[in-house]
């Protein structure tokens, strides 16, 4: 072994593992978690013998809340052993608020501790004043030490969601106000207690008030919110006991008008927080990223619309990617040409998730894409669609996902799907000058696919015109109405939740559902077999307005939205929410595009290939080529 291997860090037989600076506070940790319940054990006994404990509490529920608190410091203390370094350092600060504020809470009533009288007798009260009141000296600085190792050692930094940070503030706020009040004065913050509680009682309940609130402020500003696990344990375990000690002591509880709000405030307050704090552990456990603040690189171009578009303005609206890409997918069905195609691959039933995203990813690219990776993903396109070949069990004749018709049946429900949702739930009808650029806007993305663009719709009336002449090639047939039924249950947009976040799932996924289907004409569900009522539809429609106003506010809550419903499609919509520049003000047609970067238009792009598909399909009687579907996955998103 040589000195440059040594310089170089190389492990040795006899080198010694570095010690994780987080198990330094394991042994503080752990003395506070196992001291903690007897403490409690003996605050409760001493409501009923005042001899037992360090002060006499003036009812047992008074009692009851305060054990609370120091239960919920030995599950906080105890679950952060063996944590990560955010945790041990979360843990650190929020007990040692609750210690300082104990410690405040001594010192503001030595003489009430154990009846701190010199020549009294020696009581079990006043033997644990010895022990209390050096621990209220030794325990804070044992937890500076730590929190002082930790950040010595460096604390991981991670960017957070400015809409979690604001959130935590809030629901902090009122529990550090109310703690204050009641630190500085008991007296007055008493009237307001429904139960009977003296100074000292209220301000130790105030301790505990205090470490949960700067636990939260601390936690959104530091930690991820999946490292906030002990937190959550503590504070989980101080509302189940404290809602349990007031079931269980009822009869002490004097209610009025008054004390009764504020009781009320304040359980509706800690439990919020606590089922907050247990969703958002949750959806960060299942979504490890969702709540960082993403950063994206630049487009190359603006690709085919930009700022100031049409395109921009209602395709980047919150409503596209759920209601108005829903309810393209489900009307598509009802061309039988599509669904034979989408029958025999049978794609939508064994990834549909996957079929989602990819095909989201695509229209995002055409909306926000720069102009080279467009045009390649349209070429690409081409292949892919030569693989949907064969014969219609319908009509009998055959079908080619290729083909200018059904191509044109895509381009068309798609855009009208997206500024249809927007128009219904999103800030309302377009100009008719807007409406003539997006349509203009909808035939210029005509010319990626193999469709004639002088067919696009130009007007509300000539789209009204077009679903009327398709009207009778459409069919509502046991294949459409299985997989629009199947395209309606919006779980399929989504990846697999956990069961503690399933309940909220399935009433977000029906609301979308319904909202959906208020979205498509009568003849529509009546031809697939869907169901028609107008007064849901009618209900239906301020909820979604509202909700999506709200979305639309905050840019944070769109990419976290997006991460989870689409997460292939964020890199591409991100830049456009966070009006972020592209390298190149450049914008051009994509018949330029294709001409710049070598792309035949896709109408004549791949006629070899698309030939040898239908030779092996209807000559050959074997599977067509995957080749396009491999070829796609660096642009379009993996397959699995």
């Amino acid at each position: 072994m040589n000195d440059a291997s040594l310089s170089a860090g190389t492990p040795t037989a006899w080198s010694e593992p570095e010690p994780d600076p987080a198990a330094l506070t394991h042994g503080v940790h752990d003395a506070v978690g196992l001291l903690s319940p007897p403490m409690a054990a003996l605050l409760l006994f001493g409501a009923w013998a005042p001899t037992a404990f360090v002060w006499a509490p003036a009812s047992p529920l008074a009692a009851a809340l305060t054990a609370a608190g120091f239960v919920a410091a030995s599950a906080l203390a105890l679950r952060s052993r063996g944590g990560e370094r955010p945790a041990a350092d979360l843990t650190s600060v929020v007990l040692l608020v609750g210690v300082l504020g104990l410690a405040v809470t001594t010192a503001l009533h030595l003489r009430e501790l154990g009846k701190m009288d010199p020549l009294g007798p020696l009581t079990i009260s006043r033997v644990l004043v010895l022990g209390w009141v050096p621990a209220m000296v030794a325990i804070p600085i044992a937890l500076l030490l730590c929190i002082r190792t930790l950040r010595a050692a460096g604390l991981p930094e991670r960017g957070r969601s400015g809409l979690l940070r604001l959130g935590g503030y809030l629901a902090a706020a009122p529990l550090l106000a109310g703690a204050l009040v009641v630190m500085a004065s008991p007296e007055r913050a008493g009237r307001w207690v429904p139960f009977e509680a003296s100074t000292l009682d209220l301000r130790a309940l105030a301790a505990i008030h205090l470490a949960i609130g700067v636990g939260i402020v601390h936690g959104v500003r530091r930690a991820a919110p999946r490292d906030l696990g002990a937190a959550l344990t503590g504070l989980v375990t101080y509302v189940v006991l404290a809602a349990g000690a007031l079931l269980l002591f009822r009869n002490e509880v004097h209610l009025d008008v008054r004390n009764g709000i504020v009781l009320l405030a304040w359980l509706g307050l800690l439990a919020g927080v606590a089922a907050a704090g247990v969703l958002l552990h949750q959806v960060d456990k299942d979504f490890p990223e969702v709540f960082a603040s993403p950063t994206f690189e630049p487009a190359e171009d603006y690709g085919f619309y930009g700022p100031g578009s049409v395109t921009w303005k209602v395709w980047s609206y919150p409503t596209s990617v759920t209601i108005g890409f829903q309810r393209a997918v489900v009307i598509e069905e009802l061309d039988p040409h599509l669904v034979a195609a989408v029958t025999k691959t049978h794609g939508i039933y064994d990834c549909p998730r996957t079929r989602y995203d990819r095909t989201l990813r695509y229209f995002a690219m055409v909306a926000f894409g720069d102009s080279r990776s467009t045009a390649k993903a349209a070429d690409v396109l081409v292949r892919i669609h030569a693989k949907g070949v064969g014969l219609d069990p319908v009509t009998g004749s055959r079908y080619d996902a290729n083909d200018p018709e059904s191509q044109l049946w895509i381009l068309v429900t798609a855009w009208h799907s997206i500024l249809m949702a927007y128009e219904r739930y999103g800030p309302g009808p377009l100009t008719p000058e807007e409406e003539a650029q997006y349509w203009a806007e909808c035939a210029r993305a005509a010319e990626l696919q193999t469709c004639d663009p002088a067919q696009v719709p130009r007007t509300r009336d000539d789209v009204r015109a077009y679903f009327e002449a398709m009207r009778p090639q459409l069919a509502g047939s046991e294949s459409a109405r299985a997989a629009m039924n199947h395209l309606l249950q919006a779980e399929v947009m989504l990846p697999r939740m956990s069961p503690l976040l399933r309940p909220g799932t399935f009433v977000v996924t029906r609301v979308l559902r319904r909202g959906t289907l208020a979205t498509m004409p009568a003849w529509m569900r009546e031809m697939a077999g869907l169901p028609v009522s107008p007064l849901l539809d009618a209900a239906v429609r301020p909820v979604l307005r509202a909700t999506f106003w709200a979305v639309r506010r905050s840019t944070a809550v769109q990419l976290m939205l997006l991460r989870i419903l689409s997460p292939m499609t964020l890199s591409l919509a991100g830049p456009v929410l966070q009006e972020l520049p592209a390298l190149s003000p450049r914008r051009m047609t994509p018949r330029e595009a294709q001409a710049e970067y070598g792309f035949e238009p896709p109408a004549q792009a791949h006629a070899d290939f698309r030939a040898t598909q239908v030779r092996r399909v209807f000559t050959e009687g074997t599977a067509p080529q995957e080749d396009g579907l491999i070829e796609s996955q660096p642009i379009l998103g993996s397959l699995d």
